[in-house]
């Protein structure tokens, strides 16, 4: 909840980390272009409204970035972002990604037009609703296999978030980048103890 997100975030400044977006990884890994050494990118999946209503405040407390991967079917829908916060969001400067249009699992998708439907029109909404350029994705659960990350490209996507573990990132690994959950337990994730 909204204690744990404070503690993480005060936890991150006060260690000297500094957050980036998937567009200032991917320029890194694409280009050579330079990250802060104690880097670490802070994203949040599904839409939820509760992440306008805490989330946003702690990023800007701490003058974080955040990246928030939207789910365009639950768009306005009770307990979800609506299209307003969505656009408040990306007027912020937080990055905006997608996440499917429906949140199915891509890989168990078998017709192309669907699956191009899923990924592609996800973009197109939120690029009208956000008001911004949207250029990475996060596979709903975690789940890609080549058929899916050949629709993700094709869209005009420049890189795709996986659930596989871990930080270490290459232009191998764009469209299947690396990612850890945050528990409570978030200093392990650091190599340092949260107290």
């Amino acid at each position: 909840g909204g204690i744990r997100c404070e503690k993480a975030s005060a936890f991150l400044k006060e260690n000297g980390f500094e957050t980036i977006t998937f567009d200032d990884l991917t320029r890194a890994v694409k280009l050579g272009a330079k990250i802060p050494e104690k880097s670490v990118i802070l994203s949040f999946d599904d839409s939820w409204g509760g992440q306008y209503v805490y989330a946003l405040p702690l990023l800007q407390k701490y003058g974080f970035k955040g990246t928030f991967f939207i789910w365009t079917g639950m768009l306005d829908k009770p307990k979800y972002l609506t299209s307003g916060q969505l656009k408040e969001l990306a007027l912020s400067g937080m990055e905006i990604g997608g996440h499917g249009k429906s949140h199915l699992d891509l890989t168990k998708i078998s017709d192309p037009n669907m699956l191009r439907e899923e990924v592609g029109m996800d973009k197109i909404i939120l690029e009208k609703k956000a008001g911004v350029g949207i250029h990475y994705f996060a596979y709903p659960f975690g789940a890609f296999n080549d058929a899916v990350i050949n629709a993700v490209m094709s869209a005009g996507y420049e890189s795709a978030r996986a659930t596989t573990q871990g930080a270490y990132q290459t232009s191998d690994l764009l469209f299947s980048l690396h990612a850890d959950v945050m528990t409570q337990e978030y200093g392990r994730y650091f190599g340092l103890k949260t107290g």
